[in-house]
């Protein structure tokens, strides 16, 4: 395991044994990743670290984002992605199919995950911190060969069909409701 995998599941982890209601791994597997992480990096922070990584309960408090979350830009052709690119002077990009969800922020300071807000209105929105580090794919620690990563990462919270059925589909119209409902409701 890379080093920045091994943090980030002692992370989940430990909020998993402090929050959850079911601890995610046993001590020993937990002592092994952090013997081995210990080994890799003897100076991690996620070493250093005493108890839980994030407050169990910040809900719905608003928080300022550091900078604003305007609307996306949508294109529908080649041409309008092309002329895009160039006007803005981008050099690398990531392309994926857009999610119908919520759009988030989160926030990272030396590696670890600090905060997650929704969009609201692009300058405030909704700390769901204790949420979002819940969320299938956000990371509580990301770094790269570089070194841990400070800044913020934005993001599109969904919730699958699938997901929407099993979750109960009478609750709400469609999936990007739920989502939102759920993306921003205390979580058990």
């Amino acid at each position: 395991m890379k080093i920045e995998q091994l943090a980030n599941a002692l992370l989940k982890a430990k909020q998993a044994y402090y929050f959850g209601d079911t601890p995610i791994m046993s001590d020993a597997d937990y002592d092994r990743m952090e013997d081995q992480l210990r080994m890799l990096s003897p100076d991690h922070p996620v070493i250093k670290m005493v108890g839980a990584p994030l407050p169990p309960d910040n809900v719905l408090q608003e928080a300022e984002h550091l900078m604003p979350m305007g609307s996306q830009s949508k294109v529908n052709t080649e041409h309008e992605f092309r002329s895009w690119h160039t006007k803005n002077g981008v050099r690398s990009v990531h392309a994926s199919l857009k999610g119908d969800g919520g759009s988030c922020a989160a926030y990272y300071q030396d590696g670890r995950l600090v905060q997650v807000i929704t969009r609201g209105n692009g300058r405030v929105g909704e700390d769901i911190t204790a949420n979002g580090a819940r969320f299938k794919g956000v990371p509580l620690w990301l770094a790269s060969e570089q070194g841990p990563f400070s800044g913020s990462v934005r993001f599109e919270g969904i919730l699958t069909v699938a997901d929407w059925k099993i979750a109960d589909a009478s609750m709400a119209k469609n999936p990007r409701n739920a989502g939102n409902g759920r993306m921003c409701s205390p979580m058990a």
